[in-house]
């Protein structure tokens, strides 16, 4: 559907652009640009924009004011909605949901059922993929992966090559990083850090300002909190409650 009179906001998302560069979707009335793809069989809401390279296909939504721009590609049946950003190479398939404020870019992907909302970011070659939530501030970076039931929220950050599986809560303004695991039922909030190649499982909870590194592992109900530091190749488990500015280390 060609339209010569393109909204000036729709224009400036490609300076320079002219109406004869913007067309509107048949399904939904939305905006693409002379260079982007757009099934038929994908909507764009009127209000939303796909510009730069970027492809809709199948049976994809772009709703709202979202926008699809750079190389990105949005498949399936996943919908971008609200003020959502998906860009460069980024890749939202299946049935996932990109929506409030959310950005996806660099090469990461939304797969599967995973959701990204409010003002969370998925970024660099990161992977959100099963009936995940990234909510609030959270970001997912790097090449970490978050999978399974998984929610990271408010202020957290997943980077490195981290994974976050299970139903695991990563929340507050805590860090997982370097080649982390935290599965299971495990929590991580507060100002928390973990790192290296520590694992956090079953259902530990680590909050504070405690920091886990080296190659320790946390697990049962064990409970990390204060200032406390567990390293080494420490091994942390029961009903074990680590606090104060204590050290674990070694082989505890």
């Amino acid at each position: 559907m060609s339209n010569n009179n393109t909204p000036q906001h729709v224009l400036a998302l490609v300076p320079g652009s002219t109406h004869a560069d913007w067309r509107q979707h048949n399904k939904g009335g939305g905006w693409v640009y002379r260079e982007a793809r757009v099934a038929p069989t994908a909507f764009v809401g009127q209000d939303a924009a796909v510009f730069g390279r970027a492809e809709v296909l199948d049976s994809a939504a772009v709703r709202d004011h979202a926008r699809v721009t750079g190389n990105a590609t949005v498949c399936g049946r996943a919908v971008i909605a609200d003020h959502a950003v998906v860009a460069d190479h980024a890749w939202v398939r299946d049935h996932a949901v990109v929506a409030g404020n959310a950005r996806v870019a660099g090469n990461a992907v939304v797969r599967d059922n995973g959701i990204a909302t409010d003002h969370a970011k998925v970024a660099g070659t990161a992977q959100v993929g099963g009936f995940v939530k990234v909510s609030g501030n959270a970001e997912v970076a790097d090449s970490a992966r978050v999978c399974g039931y998984a929610r990271v929220g408010e202020n957290a950050a997943i980077y490195g090559s981290a994974r976050v599986h299970g139903t695991a809560v990563v929340c507050g303004s805590a860090r997982v990083g370097g080649f982390t695991e935290v599965g299971e039922s495990a929590v991580i909030g507060g100002r928390a850090v973990a790192g290296e190649n520590a694992v956090v499982g079953g259902a530990a909870k680590i909050d504070g300002n405690a920091r886990v590194g080296g190659n320790a592992r946390v697990g049962g109900f064990a409970r990390i909190g204060g200032f406390a530091e567990v390293c080494g190749t420490a091994d942390v488990r029961g009903s074990a409650v680590v606090g104060g500015n204590t050290v674990v280390g070694g082989d505890a």
